[in-house]
This record gives C-alpha cells, structure tokens and sequence, in this order.
C-alpha cells in the first residue's frame, strides 16, 4: 500500500508504472494565524490568534514507462493532481489520514530517459487530518467532568464534534480546558435530548438517534474566553458539565472522527 493517495488513486502504482520516488515523511503541522496590531510606544506587538493555516505536502513521483504510455500516465497523473479533492496518508498501522486539498502547484513532466519520467507536485492543505468516521462515545453522567477517552493522544480538534446532553435539565454549561464554552437554558425532560454542532455553533431539540440537525433550535450563549472548541488532551477530551435541572438519568456524550494536526 502507497504511502500517499490523491483522491483514492495510489501514488504507488499496482502494475508498477508510477512509485512515489521523494516526498514528505511526516507533514509538519499547518501554522498558526495570528493577527497582530502594533502600538506606539510598545515593544513589541499585540497579538490575537485566529486558529490555524493551511499545511504543505510535496511529492515526487516517477513514471515508469516508454513512449506514449509514459506521455499518458504523465498526463493522466497532472490533472489529477491539478484537479486533486483530497490527499490521503497511509499510517505505518494501515490507518488512514485524510485532508482536503486547498490549492497545488504542479510542475511540468519531465523526461529523464526513455522509460523514466518525473513529476513534482506541492499541495496545500486544510490543517487537520481525519482518521476514520464519527463515532458516538458511552455516555457519561452529569454534572461534573467527563473525560472521552477515543480522542487520547489526538492533536486535533474534533472538527465534526457534535454533543448529545440528555435531560433532565434546565440549564447546562459545557466548559473546555481551555476556558471556552458554550451554554443553553431549556427544560428537558428525561426522554428529551439537545444536541449541539460545535463547529456551526447550533443547536437543537431532537430525539435519541437524531444526529442531524432537525428538531427544535436551541439558543446558545459562550464566555468571555470565547465558544467551546473540541480540543483533546493526552488522555482524551475532557469537558466539565455544570447547570440545574439534573438527575441520576442525566448525561453527555460526543459523535465525532479523529483529527490531527
């Protein structure tokens, strides 16, 4: 199995007519956004981060072939990459990590020999990778912290996450070690659930199994330090529950994939 894959196509080609020949070994994380205003009469400047880049991956590939099949595995592999959706990366365990593809630049194919052709590519990515499809975890009871260990060891945030708090409850404050949070007042009873789009910042009323957002809307309100992102610690993603209304039948859960940066 390749190591690099373009839209499910292996760069390691089973008949053999193109292998990944150079190419980066582990990506280096995407870098930080940051804006930053200078003012008189202060050193240095005032700096507000605004989350993350984009990522760089290049790559070389070799061709393989003679003759117009060469002329053609080279054309078919430029458009792929000019036209490339997402890139995939193969873990030495077999699991995959996959990001979507922002913009590339391809260089020209160039013939080296008769058989032997090679083709540069840079793609720049969105800066977290997925591995695997959203899981819902147990759910834990509240009030309290709650601690989600699938996301252990993980370095992104869980750019999918959706929350599911089933009543009762009156009110709930969901707060992340970090500082930012998210909060609703609505009555639920013990058969009722809220679930919570973390990325869209929306929520709604719904049953046990719907993870779609349908159902009624539910207001939100976020802190001061700002609203709620899914980031896990070493030992997985940890919340503290706070609010009234709670029972013994009351928890939490989080859907969600595995992200890294």
């Amino acid at each position: 199995m390749s190591v690099w894959l373009v839209d499910d196509v292996d760069l390691d080609d089973v008949w053999g007519r193109w292998a990944v020949d150079w190419g980066t070994a582990v990506p280096a994380p995407a870098q930080r956004r940051v804006s930053k205003l200078v003012l008189p009469n202060l050193d240095g400047a005032i700096s507000r981060r605004q989350g993350w880049g984009s990522g760089a991956v290049n790559l070389t590939v070799s061709i393989y072939e003679a003759g117009a099949s060469a002329e053609s595995s080279a054309i078919f592999l430029a458009a792929l990459f000019a036209r490339a959706g997402t890139l995939t990366r193969v873990m030495a365990d077999g699991t995959r990590r996959t990001a979507e593809v922002v913009d590339m630049l391809v260089a020209e194919p160039e013939r080296l020999s008769l058989k032997f052709w090679r083709l540069r590519v840079q793609f720049e990515t969105q800066p977290f990778w997925c591995e695997g499809a959203p899981v819902a975890e147990p759910a834990l009871p509240v009030p309290g912290e709650v601690v989600f260990p699938r996301w252990a060891g993980t370095t992104g945030d869980v750019q999918d996450g959706v929350i599911r708090v089933k009543g009762p409850a009156e009110s709930v404050k969901i707060t992340g070690s970090d500082g930012r949070g998210l909060s609703f007042t609505h009555s639920l009873s013990a058969s009722q659930y809220v679930f919570v789009d973390v990325r869209a910042f929306r929520a709604w009323r719904g049953g046990a199994s719907a993870w779609a957002p349908t159902g009624t809307r539910v207001p939100l309100d976020y802190p001061p330090a700002g609203a709620l992102r899914l980031s896990p610690a070493s030992d997985g993603l940890r919340l503290a529950v706070a609010g009234s209304g709670f029972t013994d039948d009351s928890s939490i859960t989080v859907r969600g994939a595995k992200w890294w940066l």
